[in-house]
C-alpha cells in the first residue's frame, strides 16, 4: 500500500526531473552527482560502517565512503542520457575486437557476467552500439517507480530489463537465449538465489549460477566483462572469453579471480557497502553476527 502511494504521488515529477537531467551537458551531471555523494556521505552512516570495516577486513585498506558513493552517484547520473559518452573515451583493446567478433559471427547466444564496477549500465549500452540485441536481469527494485524508472532509463538505449520473478522471468530469459542475443547479469552480490561457492579475497562467497547453467545446457558463449573510470570521463574496459569446457565451478573461480584483481587496481568503483561475505562455514549471518564477524576478522589481523 505504502510503495502504490509512493508511486502515485512522485510518478510524474520523477519524471518530469528525469526528463530535465537527461538534457543537461554530462559534466554537468557529473559534477551534480559528485556534490550529492559529498552532502549525502555523513548521513549513510550504517552503509559508511560496512564500506570501512568491509574493505579493512578483505582489501587491507580503508576505503573512503564518499569515493564509493561518487562513483555510484555519477553511474547513476550518466545513465540519463548514455550517448553523450563518446566512444573515444572507451578504451578498448585489440584482444576485446577479437572477442567481439567472434561472438558476432557465432550462431550461438552469449551469456555476460558482469558486476557492479565502474559504469555498468554503459557496458550494456556499448554492445547495443556494436550492434548486439541485449537483455539483462535484475532483482526487483523495492519501489515500483524505481523500477521503472531504471527501465526507462535502459529501454532507451534498447536494453531489455527483466526482473527476476517466478516463471515469467525465466521464460524471459529462455526467450533470449533462443533468439541468441547476449544475455547480461551482475553476480557480484550475496542475494538467496541458486549460487555456488567459490572464495574472493580469500573468503568464501556465494555466486549466482543460474546465468552459467542456462549458458552450459544451451551451449552459449560466455563472457566476463568489466568496466572501471580511467579519469572522470574516460573508461577501461576488460573482456575475457571462457574456455566453453569449463565447469560452472571453474566459471565462478575466474570470475572472481578477475573481479578480486580488477578491483584492487580501481578499490574505489566497487559496492562495498554490500554485505558480499556474509555466507561464513554455509550460515547467512544476521546483520550484527556479520558486524561481529568483521570485527573479529580486523582484531585477528591486528594481533597478526
Amino acid at each position: 500500500m505504502v510503495n502504490k502511494i509512493i508511486t502515485t504521488v512522485i510518478r510524474v515529477p520523477a519524471f518530469i526531473l528525469l526528463k530535465f537531467l537527461s538534457a543537461l551537458p554530462i559534466i554537468v551531471r557529473i559534477y551534480i552527482a559528485r556534490i550529492g555523494a559529498l552532502l549525502v556521505t555523513p548521513f549513510l552512516k550504517r552503509e559508511n560502517l560496512f564500506i570501512k570495516l568491509q574493505s579493512k577486513a578483505f582489501l587491507g585498506r580503508e576505503i573512503s565512503p564518499y569515493k564509493v558513493y561518487a562513483n555510484i552517484g555519477q553511474t547513476f547520473f550518466e545513465a540519463f542520457n548514455l550517448k553523450d559518452i563518446k566512444e573515444e573515451n572507451i578504451v578498448i583493446n585489440k584482444s576485446i575486437e577479437d572477442i567481439l567478433e567472434k561472438i558476432q559471427n557465432d550462431n550461438k547466444p552469449t551469456i555476460v557476467l558482469t558486476a557492479h564496477t565502474g559504469n555498468w549500465e554503459l557496458l550494456a549500452a556499448y554492445f547495443i552500439k556494436k550492434g548486439f540485441k541485449i537483455a539483462t536481469a535484475a532483482r526487483k527494485a523495492r519501489f515500483k517507480i524505481a523500477q521503472e524508472m531504471i527501465e526507462k532509463i535502459r529501454s532507451a538505449y534498447g536494453i531489455q530489463t527483466i526482473w527476476r520473478c517466478g516463471n515469467q522471468g525465466a521464460k524471459e530469459i529462455l526467450d533470449v537465449i533462443k533468439n541468441k542475443h547476449l544475455m547480461a547479469g551482475l553476480i557480484d552480490q550475496h542475494t538467496r538465489v541458486t549460487s555456488i561457492s567459490s572464495t574472493f579475497f580469500g573468503h568464501e562467497v556465494k555466486v549466482p549460477s543460474s546465468l552459467i547453467k542456462i549458458a552450459k545446457k544451451n551451449d552459449a558463449n560466455i563472457i566476463i566483462a568489466f568496466n572501471f573510470r580511467k579519469d572522470l570521463t574516460h573508461y577501461d574496459f576488460y573482456l575475457h572469453y571462457i574456455d566453453p569446457e569449463c565447469s560452472r565451478e571453474e566459471i565462478v573461480k575466474t570470475y572472481n579471480e578477475l573481479l578480486e584483481k580488477y578491483i584492487r587496481m580501481y578499490p574505489d568503483e566497487w559496492v562495498w557497502m554490500h554485505k558480499r561475505w556474509r555466507v561464513v562455514n554455509g550460515k547467512d549471518l544476521s546483520r550484527r553476527e556479520y558486524l561481529e564477524h568483521l570485527n573479529n576478522l580486523l582484531t585477528e589481523k591486528k594481533d597478526n
